[in-house]
């Protein structure tokens, strides 16, 4: 078909007018292919250019298969070309189903499609514009294959949004990522996040076409780290600002680098701060460098140093050595090795080991001579003092107080130094040189030290403990250590024996040991002994067995050691240990577990009443008199029982049971012994409870302070008052003094709540009228306190008490023992102008002879004597000679527990000069005070 043939068939159609003329004129002369569809969609225009494009010859579609192409084109648009006609706007396509070029290659054509309005009609058609891109594309192609298959990662990123557009396969290989991973993450997922903020400003700010990037660092997808030199270049991809990225891994040499300047780096340090000083000289031996090093030591600068040389701080005396030494090796090569002192800046010479060797060329001419100092000063001073130290050494072994020996490898003796000759009781060492020392020793001992020689010889120093007697036989334990000996090049050449003699000491580790478990009064099994017996007891009792378990305690033991010292206690408790463990049979053992308590363990038995005749013979045992330094003294016992397992399934219950048992034998009246009763725990748990209580009582005013008065027997009036403690329990109520004084020693508490009862009975006696004193109750513990004085002269100074209304009862227990210490800490009570008071006066141990030596104001009767008048003739016995000695020593004497007017009768005939007691008045609270002294004198 020609082009007037598409003409024709188209103004059949309605669509050729005087536009379309013109229109045809201009597309002809158009270098584009050009082609004009109708509403229909079939095309009625080519222009020349298109015939051609399409495979035909000038302006016919004959040959070439120019009609099939047509055919095709139109097929290829009829689509696009629809949607065009139907809803305008542009529409641009490739196609590639035209005919190939004149070379044979496939032809690409670029189509563009428009609308295009038309005539009078308001028919519509389109304008298709098409353009042979075979050449871009081919380059596209070639580029494309170019970035996929190039060996060096690549990718191409948007420039805005940062995001990956496409990545090579190297870059894929290289980073671990897909691609598909890529394409989903930006250029900063490959960077640390703390670089991601440089790496965007970097990429955003303004920049060349074409930019190289140096050492940039990167993350792969096993988060491993490399370094990269990158080059970027701008371009446009997809219709997208874009960077198109080539990486090179330059990881492994900046590694390389970096190792390097390290290297550099470490070598100038090691230089610097070398010991040694690094030189070169040229080939007559003049300086051309040396370490900084020498410089400082020269305090001179390296040009200094350079211009100066060496020779000139060399010491005078060394200097003709050097200059020989260095004459020689200029002139044969060989190098030089000297020692040689030079002076530093501070003008002390120090020694010097100067070593050189020579460089030569190709001809075996000198060119350079290199060098290095090493400061052996220290070294030199060393080696004479070690000179010094060996002949030192040997004054010392021969002068040493311990056997020392020198062996071979094989054991065999070389010497052994004077001490051992001495030790070992040996008359001449020399003739046992050459011999096995092994051999020489005790099996046992032999053993160790074949094990010592052994570590000695591998260069270890191997020690042990043995016992080998003397040549004559006398026994000795010895501590040994072998120690190898090494030669200058560290081999084990010797072996250095010490043995020191350890006899002494051994036998006093032995004794220590056996005080570890022994009394070392009684030598007695002590109370660690005793608690892991009863432990291991426990643990082998079988059923039906009964462990029983005594406690002991002496009784008055306290009072026997006060009046008769503690030489005579001393001997008392080894009179007790010694009954006790001769008097016990097979399965008995006896402990003491200190002061004057006693514990026995006995096994075997099968019944509660075997256990308490063991407990009666027991009792009988110790009640006889013991002979205390030529004294006869009857001292009794207590005891405790607890059988195991009624009355205790563990040693710390069955000993918890064994106390408790004791105490109730103690306060059941001493001198016999009571089993366990579990009606025992609820007191015992009473006396802990009141201990516990009593610790706080003070703080939560629980006590108080009440007083009974004393009374004048000739005038009926009251003379002074005695102080009382009350202790008011919130929940027991009513607390015995009886019960709770005892428990406030025990725990240490009297001391606190003696210092509160001063304070408080001196605070309330300042109240009352003259002449009506104080008697306040001082106790064992509280008497001998260190601070009693100071207390009781602050407490005068405060409550404005003066000193002479103050009466301290002490009891006669508490001044058994006639001490100085006593009597000093009563005549320095009165020297604070208080009077002292003999508290139950009767009830002690010891003869009337020590209240001569003793500075008393008062004796109080003891009320156990008031109780048996007037009818029993012993105690106006005793009341009497009691009043007459008073009078004698002007001493006031006052009857305590007074509770009938008979009682009041007999004492004032007898002549006493107070007395005490419920007859005159109860203990009242000190409010009431106030109203006792406003009443009449007593009849």
């Amino acid at each position: 078909m020609t082009t007037s043939a598409l003409r024709h068939a188209s103004a059949r159609g309605g669509m050729m007018e005087a536009r379309f003329q013109a229109l045809a004129a201009g597309l002809d002369a158009s270098p584009l292919g050009c082609c004009l569809f109708g509403s229909d969609g079939q095309p009625f225009y080519l222009n020349r250019a298109m015939i051609r494009l399409i495979g035909g010859s000038e302006d016919s579609l004959s040959g070439s298969g120019g009609a099939d192409s047509l055919a095709a084109l139109a097929a290829f648009l009829d689509e696009p070309l629809a949607a065009v006609l139907r809803a305008g706007g542009t529409a641009t396509l490739d196609w590639k189903g035209g005919p190939s070029s004149a070379d044979g290659r496939p032809r690409t054509l670029r189509l563009s499609l428009s609308p295009v309005a038309g005539g009078q009609a308001g028919a519509r058609g389109a304008l298709c514009v098409a353009s042979d891109i075979t050449p871009q594309k081919e380059t596209e192609e070639a580029l494309g294959l170019l970035f996929r298959q190039n060996p060096v990662p690549m990718w191409v990123y948007d420039r805005e949004t940062l995001r990956f557009l496409a990545v090579n396969d190297a870059a894929v290989m290289a980073y671990g990522w897909s691609r598909e991973e890529f394409l989903r993450m930006t250029i900063l997922d490959i960077r640390e996040p703390s670089e991601r903020e440089q790496v965007r400003a970097a990429v955003t700010a303004p920049r060349q076409a074409y930019q190289i990037s140096q050492n940039w660092r990167h993350v792969d997808a096993k988060g491993s780290e490399r370094i990269v030199d990158v080059l970027s270049h701008l371009l446009v991809f997809a219709g997208r600002d874009a960077v198109l990225v080539t990486i090179w891994d330059v990881t492994d040499r900046v590694r390389v680098e970096e190792a390097l300047r390290e290297s550099e780096e470490n070598h100038r340090h090691a230089i610097e701060l070398s010991p040694q000083i690094a030189w070169v000289a040229d080939e007559k031996g003049a300086l051309i460098t040396i370490s900084p090093r020498w410089s400082r030591l020269l305090a001179m600068t390296e040009d200094e140093v350079l211009e100066m040389g060496r020779l000139s701080v060399v010491h005078p005396d060394d200097r003709a050595e050097v200059l020989r030494h260095w004459r020689r090796s200029l002139v044969s090569g060989e190098p030089v090795d000297l020692e040689a002192r030079f002076r530093l800046a501070d003008g002390e010479y120090r020694w010097f080991r100067s070593r050189a060797t020579a460089r030569r060329d190709a001809a075996g001419r000198i060119i350079r001579w290199y060098g290095m100092d090493e400061d052996i000063h220290d070294h030199r001073l060393a080696l004479e003092a070690l000179r010094e130290s060996e002949e030192f050494a040997r004054g010392v072994v021969e002068s040493s107080v311990v056997c020392i020996k020198v062996l071979d490898l094989s054991g065999r003796l070389l010497f052994m130094n004077k001490a051992g000759e001495t030790l070992m009781e040996i008359e001449d060492s020399s003739r046992l040189h050459g011999k096995d020392w092994l051999a020489a020793l005790p099996a046992e001992m032999a053993a160790k030290a074949r094990q010592a020689v052994e570590a000695a010889r591998a260069g270890d120093a191997g020690n042990f403990t043995g016992f080998c007697p003397t040549v004559r036989g006398r026994p000795k334990w010895w501590d040994v250590i072998v120690s190898p000996v090494r030669n200058a090049a560290g081999a084990v050449v010797r072996l250095l024996v010490v043995s020191q003699d350890i006899t002494e000491r051994r036998q006093a580790e032995q004794q220590i040991a056996y005080l570890a478990y022994h009394d070392p009064l009684t030598g007695l099994p002590n109370r660690r002994l005793f608690q892991e017996d009863i432990k291991r007891l426990f643990a082998e009792k079988q059923d039906g067995q009964i462990l029983a378990l005594y406690y002991l305690d002496l009784d008055h033991f306290k009072g026997i050691n006060d009046v008769l010292g503690h030489t005579a206690g001393d001997c008392l408790l080894q009179q007790v240990a010694n009954r006790l463990g001769a008097g016990q049979g097979k399965g008995c053992k006896v402990y003491r577990l200190g002061g004057d308590e006693f514990a026995l363990l006995q096994t075997g038995l099968t019944t509660a009443e075997e256990a308490a005749g063991t407990a009666r013979h027991l009792l009988a045992l110790l009640d006889e008199d013991y002979n205390l330094e030529g004294q006869l003294v009857a001292a009794g016992t207590s005891i405790g029982l607890a059988l195991a397992p009624e009355h205790g399934e563990t040693p710390e219950s069955l000993i918890r049971n064994a106390d408790i048992a004791l105490y109730h034998a103690k306060s059941g009246g001493r001198g016999t012994f009571r089993f366990f009763e579990r009606s025992m725990e609820a007191a015992a748990r009473r006396k802990q409870m009141l201990k516990a209580g009593l610790r706080t009582a003070l703080q939560r005013g629980e006590l108080s302070l009440h007083f009974q008065p004393l009374v004048d027997l000739r005038s009926g009036r009251v003379t002074c008052l005695e102080t009382l403690l009350r202790w008011h329990h919130p929940v027991h109520g009513h607390v015995s003094p009886a019960e709770f004084i005892p428990l406030a020693e025990e725990s240490g508490l009297i001391i606190r709540i003696g210092e509160w009862i001063l304070r408080g009975a001196c605070a309330e006696a300042a109240q009352w009228p003259e002449p009506v004193n104080v008697a306040i109750n001082l106790s064992a513990v509280q008497f001998r306190d260190p601070g009693l004085l100071s207390t009781l002269a602050e407490t005068l100074k405060l409550s404005g008490l003066p000193p002479g209304r103050v009466e301290l009862e002490i009891t006669e227990s508490t001044l058994l023992q006639d001490d100085q210490a006593n009597i000093a800490t009563l005549e320095a009570l009165r020297g604070l102008g208080v009077r002292i008071a003999l508290d139950d006066f009767g009830t002690g141990f010891s003869s009337l002879g020590y209240l001569l030596r003793i500075p008393f104001d008062k004796i109080k009767i003891d009320r156990s004597f008031i109780a048996g008048l007037p009818g029993r003739v012993e105690s106006n016995a005793v009341i009497s000679a009691v009043v007459s000695m008073g009078r004698s020593l002007s001493l006031s004497v006052t009857a305590e527990g007074v509770e009938s007017a008979e009682q009041l009768a007999a004492l004032r005939q007898l002549g006493c000069t107070e007395g005490q007691g419920y007859l005159f008045s109860r203990p009242v609270p000190a409010a009431k005070v106030a109203a006792l002294l406003r009443q009449p004198p007593f009849a």
